[in-house]
């Protein structure tokens, strides 16, 4: 009893501490929100499903130009990456992306942004190549990036 009355004070002063950590343990661990913050609503509605990335894949896997395909979805931007064949021209592969942009269904256009990486299978001191492309959900294009030799410098 005596040590309780001696330490009243410091006993009372821990045990606020304790609680004071303890709630901001409780609103720091325990609100963790998901690093999209609230961007992804909806993205269980339009759900990109497994059969799909492999449908498009196979489509183009089948052309004779076409020689890898990665196809990776974070949050709601879908990055395509293509591996060409050498020789082969910018326009045919600007092509080749539009051509698979027209194979999505509308609703998946309308919710997630598209990124195509073409680059060409060996390292060839092409300077056009790599190019990379993006749509937006709320564009219809894609927009390229500049190719060196497509602008005049100053």
């Amino acid at each position: 009893m005596k040590f309780v009355e001696r330490y009243k004070w410091l006993l009372i002063l821990c045990g606020s501490l304790l609680i004071i950590i303890l709630v901001i343990a409780y609103f720091t661990f325990y609100n963790i929100k998901s690093v999209y913050g609230n961007r992804l609503e909806g993205i269980n509605q339009v759900l990109i499903k497994e059969d799909l990335k492999n449908d498009f894949k196979s489509n183009l896997l089948s052309l004779s130009e076409v020689d890898q395909v990665n196809i990776d979805i974070r949050g709601k931007i879908i990055n395509i990456i293509i591996i060409i064949d050498d020789g082969i021209n910018l326009e045919r592969a600007y092509q080749i992306a539009d051509n698979l942009l027209t194979r999505f269904p509308n609703d998946i256009l309308a919710f997630y942004d598209v990124q195509f990486f073409i680059n060409l299978k060996n390292e060839v001191t092409d300077y056009t190549f790599p190019i990379i492309g993006y749509k937006n959900k709320n564009s219809h294009n894609i927009v390229w990036t500049l190719v060196k030799g497509d602008h005049d410098e100053d």
